[in-house]
Order: structure tokens, then sequence, then C-alpha cells
């Protein structure tokens, strides 16, 4: 869910039918034309990380200047900005990530391994190779994949670790009066939380069993490794966004001011 715990607007769900739809053809020997698509579908999700990246940043400041009328706020911003730290960690990782992947398949494609853009994947000549990636995230024999540095082994650990520190935390939270939830809201945010966690399909395939690693990156090609990375992404800002949200409204005195009602 991209909504952050609400409705999905309608362009928000042809997103997930589009990332859906081309996620299944990649079963099938999809030629450039149709990864293009798939490029689309990037895109939008790069824009949607945009708007999410600054709406967590306007919140955040609503929040922190709802410390001075509302002393009882401030240790739960303090919080809030403990998970924000926690997110970004991750989210830096993927990025640094991905770039070590474009620069892996496409050496002359990036420069000193920068955050590849869509503009650089869009130009690029090898966005259908599906062994390099693969063998990057040290997929390369799925019966004993790597463990090292930047693989999906590692992004894996990173995201279920992060999972497991932010449960901690409101966990730990809500043993304390003074950072105390909401039942509905404790559970809600939990259950926002294993959105990021990583699990097995535990599928068969010729004989080897699927994991989370190998459903989003075995043998998928360059565009679709992309694509999947900057939906984790995105699924991070949607779940700080979760934080902020329900953080704030704990704390009982984050006013948002409406200009306009409608029916």
């Amino acid at each position: 869910n991209m909504a952050g715990g609400g409705k999905e607007t309608p362009r928000q769900k042809m997103i997930g039918m589009m990332y859906l739809v081309l996620t299944a053809l990649l079963a099938m020997n999809v030629s450039k034309q149709i990864l293009q698509g798939y490029l689309s579908v990037n895109e939008s999700l790069v824009k949607s990380k945009q708007n999410l990246t600054e709406n967590n940043t306007r919140v955040t400041k609503a929040f922190e200047a709802s410390i001075g009328g509302n002393a009882a706020a401030k240790p739960y911003y303090e919080k809030a900005l403990e998970a924000q730290k926690l997110i970004s960690e991750v989210d830096k990782y993927i990025s640094e990530l991905r770039a070590k992947i474009v620069a892996h398949t496409e050496p002359t494609a990036l420069e000193n391994e920068k955050i590849a853009d869509t503009l650089n994947l869009r130009r690029m000549d090898k966005i259908d190779d599906y062994d390099m990636p693969s063998h990057m995230l040290g997929l390369g024999e799925p019966k004993n994949p790597e463990k090292g540095a930047f693989t999906a082994y590692e992004l894996r650990m990173k995201m279920s670790g992060l999972h497991d520190k932010l449960v901690a935390m409101v966990e730990s939270m809500q043993k304390d009066p003074k950072t105390k939830f909401l039942d509905d809201d404790f559970q809600s945010i939990k259950k926002k939380f294993a959105s990021i966690k990583p699990t097995d399909s535990n599928r068969d395939e010729d004989g080897v069993k699927y994991n989370w690693d190998m459903d989003n990156f075995y043998h998928f090609r360059l565009a679709a490794v992309y694509t999947n990375l900057n939906k984790f992404q995105t699924d991070l800002k949607n779940v700080e966004a979760e934080v902020l949200q329900v953080f704030s409204g704990a704390s009982g005195k984050l006013a948002i001011k409406f200009d306009a009602i409608k029916a």
C-alpha cells in the first residue's frame, strides 16, 4: 500500500497495477520496448519518493514547531527523529547498492558510482541484462548465495534489521506513559512496519526453493532490479510518513490548518 495507511489515489492504484503487470512480464522473453514501460513505472516511483520526502520534511518541521505549545510532544518528536535516522541509513544503502549494480552491469554508464537517475537508465544499452545484476548481488549460484557486502542477502538483513528496530522502539515507547500510543495506533504502525520486512515465498522452481532475495532479483533484468530498489525506497518513505503521523498524533497537539473543506 503506497498511501501510508489511507486510501490510495487513482494514480497510486495505476502505478501499483502497472508494477504487477510488468513484473509478470519479466517471466517472458521481453523486448527492450516493453522494458521501456518498466522505466515509466520507475519514473512514477521516483516522483512518489520525491513527493513523500518533501511531505515528510514539512510534517517534521510542523511537529518540531508544535513542541513550543505542547511540551508533551517533545519525547515523541525525539523518538521520531531516531526512527528517521534508522530509515535514512537503509535508504542511503539502497541508493549505493543501486549505483554499484548499474556500474557493474554497464561500467560506462556512471562515473565514480554516482547514484543513477532515470535519465541515465533510459540512455543505457543494457537495461535487459539479467546476468550481471544477479552476479553482483551474489545470486550467481542460487543454491549457494554469497553473503558479503552489497549483496541481496545484505539488503535483506538491513531491511529485516530495520523492521526489528522500529518494532522494538514502539514496543518500548508503549511501556512509558510519556510516549504511549492509543492501542489502535500501536497495532496499526506495527502492521505498517511489516510492509518492509522481507518474507520468503518458498515456491519451488527446478528444485530450488525461492526466498525473498531470489523473488526480487534472481535473473531479473537491470530495469526490473533498478525499479524494485526504488520501490523499496518508496516503502521506506511511506513507513517514515506513518511514523510522523502516528507519533505526532499521539502527542495530541500537531495542528494541521485547513484552508478549505469539501464534502
